[in-house]
């Protein structure tokens, strides 16, 4: 876990789990961009960015406690031998964890989180 009182994910994390995020946070992260282009109040753009923030947050536990953890370790383990070309050299690791998610009903897929 990493040291971010808002995020638990180290940066490799992130890294890994971005792909995952795009697609299994698609409606809250949408609705968070949108509040956010208003450019509100910033305590406004955190209340707003809530959900997102819980679905990521819920979707990387669900990946690393779940049935995707091997593939997160692989994705990882790509993200580290291909430090500077892990999207173009990672893409089936990191499609295949993707492809779990959704299997998996991983964070929005499973609706779970929403308020």
């Amino acid at each position: 876990m990493g040291s971010n009182p808002m995020y638990p994910a180290k940066k490799d994390e992130l890294e890994a789990l971005a792909p995952v995020l795009e697609v299994a946070c698609v409606e809250s992260k949408a609705k968070y961009e949108k509040e956010k282009m208003q450019r509100r109040d910033v305590l406004y753009s955190d209340v707003v960015g809530r959900p997102y923030r819980t679905c990521a947050i819920t979707s990387h536990l669900q990946v690393i406690q779940g049935e995707c953890s091997k593939m997160l370790e692989d994705v990882l383990y790509c993200h580290k031998r291909n430090e500077h070309h892990y999207g173009r050299n990672c893409v089936d690791v990191r499609t295949a964890l993707v492809k779990c998610a959704a299997k998996n009903k991983i964070g929005e897929f499973g609706k779970n989180f929403m308020a």
